[in-house]
């Protein structure tokens, strides 16, 4: 590894809706200072520790975020929440109806867990680390739900692909 990570994040820019959008750029920043932080309250006051966008490309329009290689493991969970953001929410809220919130929460989970065996930036990762990631996405969903209508929305309807690289 270089000197961190960047995530890319590629988006259709036509008829970007402004509203989805900001709920979705809300969401990244806020999945990232619950990862980063010990709480979202001490993330908002460090202003320093804030996610910054590091360059916005125009063509197939792509924001990059990079991180410097002390904050990259949250970078790299902040990728996951990104990347799983339409798929591994749908099934367990669609489940919701007949399962009860802690069943659900262990359903999301293990669905996520189930995908990180598959995610080339943890191939060398083990067990107990995947599961330890895969319980942190699934927390960060499960307390931005405000957050996620319109994530996924946008997530679904605009985002062409997340992607994650060395820098």
């Amino acid at each position: 590894m270089g000197n961190g990570s960047r995530i890319r994040i590629r988006i259709d820019d036509t008829s970007i809706p402004v509203r989805d959008f900001g709920w979705y750029l809300s969401f990244v920043d806020r999945s990232y200072g619950r990862l980063a932080s010990d709480s979202l309250r001490s993330y908002a006051q460090t202003r320093e520790d804030h996610l910054s966008i590091s360059e916005v490309r125009s063509g197939s329009f792509e924001i990059i975020i990079e991180e410097a290689i002390r904050h990259s493991p949250y970078l790299i969970a902040l990728f996951l929440v990104l990347k799983y953001l339409p798929a591994a929410i749908k099934a367990p809220f669609e489940a919701y109806q007949s399962l009860q919130e802690s069943r659900l929460a262990q359903a999301q989970t293990e669905e996520i867990r189930r995908r990180l065996d598959t995610e080339p930036v943890l191939s060398g990762a083990g067990e107990d680390e995947k599961r330890k990631v895969a319980e942190s996405v699934s927390e960060v969903y499960s307390k931005e739900q405000h957050y996620l209508p319109a994530s996924v929305r946008f997530s679904e309807e605009h985002v062409i692909s997340v992607e994650i690289e060395d820098i």
